[in-house]
């Protein structure tokens, strides 16, 4: 069994931290995101505090990188994002996501964000719809919205950026090609889950396996984990469950 100690606190709150990254290009600075709109660039390593980024208007909600194009996108509540060059940790570009023919969504829930393998593109997660953007000039290429009215929990892209996993609040998984959202599968709660379930349950996590594209799992709030992968090869659009 592992121990682990804390090597530095960074700001004790208020303002309260509301999302987190690493810099992938060094593992010691990181991005925080805080209650106070702000966003901080922070070197653990030296203690110091090296940009404050403003301009949020309202509680940012999650940070990405990309490494490939040296970006920082954030985004905050009710969809504002800004797009920060990560040499200079300046502005390039901000404004609201576009996502057409939207539902308001049952449930409040946060909107996440993901890069795509090639860090060019990312991906938009929130509880009623899905949207692929274009990183330097917030253009949206594409989006999906469930035919059926379902409330999205998580999503993410399989390790070789080809597929999205979705996971729904009623248990149902999903699985669309990433090019153009299509359907390749759909995993109804019953085929993984034989006795009823409690009515509070729901997935809570989705993770894809790191080497394995075709793997991933979701994690429930009973406790329990799933792992996925097709039967009989690697082609989820074979299969629909």
């Amino acid at each position: 069994m592992f121990s682990f100690k804390s090597l530095v606190t960074i700001m004790p709150p208020p303002p309260m931290p509301t999302c987190l990254a690493f810099y992938p290009r060094d593992n010691n600075i990181l991005a925080i995101g805080l209650d106070d709109f702000s966003i901080i660039i922070y070197n653990a390593s030296t203690n110091k505090i090296i940009s404050k980024l403003e301009g949020h208007t309202q509680r940012v909600s999650d940070l990405a990188f990309s490494v490939s194009f040296d970006l920082l996108v954030s985004i905050g509540v009710k969809d504002q994002i800004f797009v920060w060059n990560t040499n200079e940790w300046k502005k390039l570009k901000d404004g609201y996501l576009k996502i057409y023919g939207q539902r308001v969504p049952d449930i409040p829930s946060e909107t996440h964000i993901q890069f795509h393998l090639y860090q060019k593109h990312f991906l938009v997660v929130r509880s009623d719809c899905l949207a692929m953007y274009e990183a330097t000039d917030l253009k949206c290429c594409n989006q999906w919205v469930p035919r059926v009215a379902g409330v999205i929990c998580q999503a993410t892209f399989s390790s070789d950026g080809q597929a999205v996993y979705v996971s729904f609040v009623d248990g149902t998984v999903a699985i669309l090609d990433t090019l153009k959202f299509q359907l390749r599968c759909k995993i109804n709660l019953s085929t993984y889950i034989s006795t009823i379930p409690s009515s509070s349950m729901s997935p809570i996590a989705i993770a894809a396996h790191p080497h394995m594209p075709s793997q991933f799992v979701v994690g429930l709030t009973d406790g329990r984990a799933f792992v996925f992968e097709p039967r009989k090869s690697q082609d989820w659009s074979r299969f629909s469950l």
